[in-house]
């Protein structure tokens, strides 16, 4: 099950799609997130404290009970990483892209430039996230071309030379 959340969260785009894709992928971005990192840690837990109460293994035969301990350590990592850094973090900053998402949308690029000016130059509790959701909206606006990227993103070079330094990147890149 876990496989299954972790693939979809991964591969499926939630932001991006028709317009019934828009409305459901966010509802169902939350309850993937909730399964893997809360759901399927307290069924296995609860499972292997059922097996090793009720004394299903033998634990003088089978050596699997450090394989369980340990699985269960991992269970419990994963249900306290959901509510300290996924709930606090990153399903704040997709309630928020899920919020503004109606009103930059309508907005032109240069609205979205000058607002995201703005946000740079203030200094608000919400400044990172608004900065985020303005970046992701400026970038699908403008045309490829005039797009900001980064490192490795697909840089125009035609008719450029490649200016190389001795970073572990530009090395690897030559290897």
């Amino acid at each position: 099950m876990s496989i299954v959340t972790i693939t979809i969260l991964i591969f499926v785009h939630w932001k991006k799609g028709s317009t019934w894709w828009v409305k459901l992928a966010p509802s169902l971005f939350h309850v993937l997130v909730f399964t893997n990192y809360v759901v399927v840690p307290v069924v296995v837990v609860c499972t292997s404290v059922i097996v090793a109460i009720r004394g299903y293994v033998d634990n003088v035969v089978d050596v699997i009970e450090s394989f369980t301990v340990f699985f269960d350590v991992l269970m419990v990592l994963h249900y306290t990483e959901y509510f300290t850094f996924i709930r606090p973090v990153i399903l704040f900053d997709a309630k928020f892209y899920c919020k503004s998402r109606h009103r930059i949308s309508a907005m032109s690029a240069e609205q979205i430039e000058r607002e995201l000016l703005e946000e740079e130059l203030s200094e608000h509790a919400t400044s990172k996230q608004k900065l985020n959701t303005l970046h992701n909206f400026l970038s699908e606006k403008l045309p490829y071309l005039e797009r900001s990227k980064h490192f490795g993103q697909g840089q125009l070079r035609i008719g450029k030379s490649l200016e190389l330094e001795t970073s572990i990147y530009d090395l690897a890149f030559v290897s």
